[in-house]
């Protein structure tokens, strides 16, 4: 049995982790742990050796330190380099669909004063209100979700209060399979992450084509383990209220820099909103200064990327189940509105890595809706959305702040109409800050650069090697020549006193 007390291996939800592993006979698992929680992954990782060898299962335990993109998503990419059965994640996490290999998610624990909490909630101010209440908790306090919905449901119906019906969204799935085997209707007991590849029948394959627009967090599209009407945001489930339904107050509980509120916030910024931190205990009305800011900018770059002729696509992920779709869904979208895409694989984006591409004008991050870079102020050129994108490479699409959204979506392609004539390309050449000039000897326009990527695109002289596929005449076979021998500091045959 593990060394470690029952206090480590509560908090850390060893024996759980351990009857994953052991149920499943996974004998290869990754510990996926932030960088805030490294200090205690050894130990978590010998526990959990420990534990799965005193059920008579051994088990090959990894720790995976730098995630490839980021920690809130499964690091799939790092799991395969070891051919791991399953990843177990630590901390906070997106909860959103797989594409390749299961995981089991171990949610940090954070304890709250339920009775400052719920003091707080069941004020004269919340009390009163006449709308339906959406009660969401960070995930460090979930485990006290239960007994702070009774202690507020208590002081409610104790001070006579006609609350409203208080709705509190739970994440009650710990493990998540791979897209391919929900799909396919495979059990829990095959889902060996060597044995996916084998589960790709037809029927999984026409189901994944239908959902490759969609993501762990879309309701459109319910996994076998869904009850009908549910809904989810953030890797949270509820059940009957939504803002499709009428007027809704949300109210968060925990850290006000938490990624899943800003997520809610920013796709639901048109309702209304009261946060309290648990820390403090103070309860505050509206949606921040900054949400609304940041939606503002994300509305200029959209019209920004709308002039943009060279596009990138980031792929930002490798595990989020759709990602190819998304891409491919993206590349479609710009080819219709006349616009060349570059498809671009490097892991976390930074802006050393994208300014080596100063020719793409806006770049397109295809990510877990909660690992968006979502302020790109110190990149060259901005990084927008798949939502912004889809609205830009549309000519009718509109911003919508009440539909806003941070996952793939189901965004239609879009239709771009052909304009040849001669009006309309003078304008375009206008609105991309393109200076036009008269060239005396044809009577025709030429294009003066305005920025450095113009002038690469417009002015450059290099079109690749000169080759007879690129259009170029064969060129003469001619003797190699022998090159020059020695050190840079004096080569031979040179003078000496140089």
């Amino acid at each position: 049995m593990p060394r470690e007390s029952e206090a480590f291996l509560r908090t850390w939800r060893v024996p759980e982790t351990a009857e994953y592993l052991v149920a499943r006979k996974y004998t290869r698992a990754t510990l996926q742990f932030p960088d805030h929680l490294l200090s205690e992954a050894a130990k978590v990782a010998v526990s959990v050796q420990e534990y799965c060898a005193s059920r008579d299962h051994e088990v090959q335990a990894y720790i995976l330190a730098d995630t490839t993109y980021n920690s809130l998503s499964v690091d799939e990419v790092a799991a395969a380099h070891v051919d791991a059965d399953c990843v177990v994640h630590y901390g906070r996490a997106s909860m959103t669909a797989l594409s390749r290999i299961p995981a089991f998610f171990v949610f940090p624990t954070q304890d709250l004063d339920v009775d400052a909490v719920a003091s707080s909630l069941s004020s004269s101010t919340l009390s009163s209100l006449d709308t339906p209440v959406l009660c969401f908790l960070d995930q460090p306090h979930l485990h006290q979700r239960p007994e702070l919905a009774a202690e507020v449901a208590r002081r409610m119906e104790a001070a006579g209060s006609l609350s409203p019906h208080w709705t509190w969204p739970d994440v009650p799935i710990r493990q998540l399979e791979p897209e391919a085997l929900t799909a396919s209707g495979a059990g829990l007991a095959s889902c060996r992450a060597g044995d996916e590849h084998a589960q790709t029948d037809a029927a999984g394959d026409a189901t994944r084509g239908a959902c490759c627009a969609h993501q762990g967090d879309c309701s459109a599209i319910a996994p076998a383990d869904s009850s009908a009407g549910e809904l989810r945001a953030a890797g949270y489930r509820w059940s009957g209220t939504e803002m499709g339904a009428g007027p809704v107050t949300y109210i968060w509980i925990g850290a006000p820099d938490a990624p899943a509120l800003q997520l809610l916030q920013l796709t639901r910024s048109t309702l209304p909103w009261w946060t309290l931190d648990p820390t403090t205990c103070t309860l505050e009305e509206g949606l921040p200064v900054g949400v609304r800011r940041l939606l503002r900018r994300r509305y200029a770059l959209m019209e920004r990327a709308r002039d943009a002729s060279i596009v990138g696509v980031l792929v930002g992920t490798l595990g989020v189940a759709g990602y190819l779709g998304a891409v491919e869904q993206l590349c479609n979208a710009a080819e219709a509105a006349g616009k060349k895409t570059y498809t671009l694989l490097m892991g976390k984006p930074s802006p050393a890595k994208l300014a080596n591409f100063p020719e793409i004008e806006v770049f397109v991050l295809v990510a877990d809706p909660q690992g968006q870079i979502l302020d790109c102020k110190e990149y060259l050129a901005p990084i927008i959305t798949h939502h912004e994108a889809m609205l830009a490479f549309s000519p009718d699409s509109e911003w919508d702040e009440s539909l806003y959204r941070l996952d793939f979506g189901t965004d239609g392609p879009a239709q771009a109409s052909q304009e040849t004539d001669a009006t309309s390309e003078l304008a375009l050449r206008a609105a991309k800050g393109l200076q036009l000039t008269p060239v005396a000897t044809t009577g025709a326009h030429a294009l003066t650069p305005a920025s450095a990527a113009d002038y690469l695109v417009h002015k450059r002289s290099w079109r690749g090697v000169e080759a007879p596929l690129a259009g170029a005449a064969p060129a003469v076979p001619r003797a190699a020549v022998e090159g020059r021998s020695g050190r840079a500091a004096g080569y031979q045959g040179e003078p000496s006193n140089l």
